[in-house]
């Protein structure tokens, strides 16, 4: 089952915050390079599969850089790691890769 527009979303879903973390070419790091999740995470703080198969359609992701931002989706691969679905042509796929991010999650009803 997907979800309409009009479901509220499961009280799990969060808004995450991946921001570029230091590396040579940016050595103090970058708030406005990375990527804004909306997905449900389970009592661990790991992205819930079970969940999101239910909702993939609300498990959106933002990429957000100086050249402009980029929406796509959540997805999960085979063999159970996750993956944004990005709507450029150029960034088909982009792996998740948490190492080398400053990860920070929010309550949806406190945005």
């Amino acid at each position: 089952m997907t979800a309409t527009a009009q479901t509220r979303l499961p009280d799990t879903f969060r808004r995450i915050r991946l921001e570029l973390a230091r590396e040579p070419r940016h050595p103090e790091g970058d708030a406005h390079i990375g990527y804004s999740i909306i997905a449900p995470l389970d009592s661990e703080g790991r992205l819930d599969a079970l969940t999101w198969r239910d909702f993939k359609q609300e498990c959106r992701v933002v990429r957000f850089h100086a050249a402009g931002d980029e929406d796509g989706y959540l997805r999960r691969r085979p063999g159970g790691s996750w993956a944004f679905t990005m709507s450029s042509k150029t960034a088909a796929k982009t792996m998740i890769r948490p190492i080398g991010l400053v990860i920070t999650a929010s309550s949806m009803a406190s945005t």
